[in-house]
């Protein structure tokens, strides 16, 4: 009787997926020109057009090959690390402040990670634990004050 059984894959990515592209990377890089995926980076940070469907429409997507779902994914990512900097210029603090703000931030970074991003990589996820335990275990230094002008 013949072996049946298929050999176990020898790469995590799904079988569709181009296998010269980088984990977690879409068509966006692959198809469009610097140019116009800045121009489109720029349409969904600023929600303008205020959809996805918009904003394939809008670029003509479809015409470079582009499918809507590749569009989707680039664009959830990217509001997501539009959303997180401008959280965090909000919440900046002042020097004074920093030492006991920036490991906060850093754990709230890796819980983020751990809980909601399904394509966390183990090396980011190392990355964010050193990054917290330099962030707890180092003193910031204090600045001096400026001399006076």
């Amino acid at each position: 009787m013949p072996d049946t059984t298929t050999p176990a894959p020898t790469d995590a990515r799904p079988a569709n997926e181009n296998p010269g592209r980088p984990a977690g990377r879409t068509a966006i890089y692959d198809k469009l020109s610097p140019d116009l995926r800045r121009a489109i980076d720029r349409a969904v940070v600023d929600r303008d057009p205020p959809t996805f469907r918009g904003v394939y429409e809008r670029f003509r997507l479809a015409d470079h090959g582009v499918s809507f779902h590749s569009l989707y994914r680039y664009a959830r990512r990217l509001r997501a690390q539009a959303h997180r900097l401008r959280l965090a210029d909000l919440v900046v603090p002042d020097d004074a402040a920093l030492g006991d703000t920036m490991p906060r931030l850093i754990a709230q970074q890796l819980l983020t990670t751990l809980i909601y991003e399904e394509t966390a990589t183990p090396s980011e996820i190392h990355r964010l634990t050193c990054a917290y335990r330099t962030a707890t275990q180092t003193p910031v230094p204090r600045r001096r004050a400026a001399p006076p002008v």
